[in-house]
């Protein structure tokens, strides 16, 4: 048999002082109130679409560490107020070569649920960064030598549009 004792709080002790103060920071009060169905779902999003981009490129893309996590949170966002939520949703992923809309290349397209109709579409417009060590390296080296192929690395920058393909409000 267990033994146990019951600790009776003294005649002068508070509540407070027994259990601590309550916590009074916006971050800590947030995570209480965080779905944590939802940072399971932007996960398996950001999974996904990191998969389809490496079968989309052979190389692949090199993006910054944060990239996805980010697309992943405003996709959601974004999705929110559709009808049929995140399952409804088509993700086109592009790069953008130049300085134009028109020199934008398909790289993928990520759909949430295959069973689910699509009603909106959501453009992910990456473009490259000019500015990375890593393009400077792999200029000089790709001059010396020339069958090395290039890999693209994405800028932190990135557009994301919605387009809707039905309207509900009427």
């Amino acid at each position: 048999m267990a033994h146990m004792k019951v600790l009776s709080p003294a005649p002068t002790s508070t509540l407070t002082d027994l259990l601590g103060p309550l916590p009074t920071e916006e971050d800590d009060f947030e995570t209480w109130l965080e779905d944590p169905t939802e940072r399971v779902t932007q996960a398996t999003l950001r999974q996904r679409v990191e998969e389809e981009m490496a079968l989309a490129t052979d190389d692949g893309i090199c993006l910054p560490p944060s990239l996805l996590d980010q697309v992943a949170e405003e996709v959601l966002h974004l999705s929110k107020d559709e009808p049929c939520g995140l399952r409804g949703c088509m993700l086109l992923v592009m790069w953008k070569s130049g300085d134009s809309d028109n020199q934008r290349q398909l790289i993928t397209q990520v759909k949430a649920d295959a069973c689910t109709p699509t009603t909106h579409i959501l453009v992910l417009t990456l473009q490259p960064d000019c500015s990375s060590w890593y393009n400077r390296m792999a200029r000089m080296i790709r001059s010396l030598d020339k069958r090395e192929r290039r890999q693209l690395v994405a800028s932190p920058d990135y557009e994301l549009k919605k387009r809707r393909l039905c309207n509900f409000e009427e």
